[in-house]
């Protein structure tokens, strides 16, 4: 027996070197892992960090971009608009889509416009249009309620996945009773003279605070019916300022034609230049509109019937001849005083707000040589 407890000691002996290079072994690899998992933890960390200042720093740098304007949680402007769904789109243009909702947040309806991307020079267009309107405040404009994104999250600039552009979203009254154009011709029901006049007025009142009272002064640049809204009582509201610019100097230089087309200044198409008198041009189209028959030949009617003296016989016939005739014959004249091709002879908002409001001489107009191509399609 003690043969056999000597013969296990002398065994024990033997190993325990052994084991003591195992439970060193054991020990550094420990510490090796413990290296390398912290390593990569403060890696992990400071990446984190980062990710958070710059997720920040966008933030700020769109809250700083669009001050003093109303900012709204993406989530609560997508179950406003349910999701921006095709049953709530409203209106949808080169520069937006509008949608209608309810914000349970202000408890009333809204229209959302989500910008497009394609339609702005990276976020730029989107400070300046928030910027504009949100210190734009008249009656007859409709108002900015506030602003909204949906951008990348924290995770997303962690991954790298951060967007390129950001979807911005613009959040404006909503105003209940349609557009100019629908009433003019997507409806049964004519609207009375009564109430073109009044819309008439409201649009002038709009742009000469934007042309006049502001400082530097707003043009509008996409003035047509569509973007004309009118309320329960039909007061005219200035909508879409997707292409508003300020202007300090008199002229905004772009280097793409902005605008809906058939409303156009031709000065602008040629140079590319914008000023008051473009968005006076586009005025006078409306009043045309407002006033007279619609064809494709109208707008060289409406001269031959002021050079012939027979200005009422240009006016719209489903009026059935109910209106106020000085009226009528100052909303034509001032509508071909605006539209004239030298924009040094066009009226400013001021003068053509005195001139339909006076009973003043009418103005001596020079009939513009017309051509087909040359035609306003108004």
């Amino acid at each position: 027996m003690v043969e056999l407890l000597n013969f296990l000691l002398v065994i024990l002996n033997n190993m325990s070197p052994i084991c003591r290079n195992i439970d060193a072994d054991h020990k550094k690899a420990i510490a090796v892992g413990f290296s390398i998992g912290g390593g990569l933890i403060l890696v992990l960390l400071v990446w984190s960090i980062l990710s958070w200042w710059k997720w920040r720093k966008t933030n700020r740098k769109f809250d700083k971009g669009t001050r003093g304007a109303c900012r709204f949680n993406y989530h609560h402007l997508a179950a406003a608009t349910n999701h921006f769904s095709m049953d709530n789109r409203i209106g949808a243009g080169a520069f937006g889509e509008v949608y209608k909702g309810f914000l349970t947040q202000l408890g009333r309806e809204v229209a959302v416009k989500k910008i497009l991307r394609e339609s702005r020079a990276g976020n730029k267009d989107f400070f300046d249009e928030v910027q504009t309107i949100s210190r734009a405040k008249q009656k007859n404009l409709v108002e900015l309620i506030g602003w909204g994104m949906k951008g990348s999250s924290i995770i997303d600039f962690m991954c790298c996945r951060r967007q390129k552009n950001t979807n911005l979203f613009l959040v404006y009254e909503f105003v209940d009773n349609g557009n100019l154009h629908m009433h003019l011709y997507e409806k049964e029901a004519v609207l009375s003279w009564r109430i073109r006049y009044k819309i008439v007025k409201g649009i002038i009142s709009a742009l000469v605070y934007l042309h006049h009272d502001r400082h530097p002064y707003i043009l509008h640049r996409d003035i047509k019916p569509s973007n004309i809204l009118l309320d329960k009582n039909f007061n005219a509201r200035l909508a879409d300022f997707g292409l508003s610019r300020t202007a300090d100097n008199g002229t905004i230089q772009s280097s793409m034609v902005v605008g809906t087309e058939n409303y156009l200044d031709p000065e602008c198409r040629k140079t590319g230049k914008f000023n008051r008198s473009s968005d006076v041009f586009s005025f006078g189209l409306v009043l045309l509109e407002i006033a007279c028959k619609k064809d494709e030949n109208s707008y060289t009617q409406v001269w031959e019937r002021y050079i012939d003296k027979t200005l009422m016989q240009a006016a719209d016939d489903r009026l059935q001849g109910a209106f106020d005739k000085r009226q009528m014959e100052r909303v034509i004249v001032l509508g071909l005083w605006c539209c004239q091709p030298n924009i040094e002879m066009r009226p400013t908002m001021e003068k053509a707000m005195d001139f339909l409001e006076s009973d003043g001489p009418l103005p001596k107009l020079a009939k513009p040589e017309i051509t087909s191509s040359s035609a306003p399609s108004n």
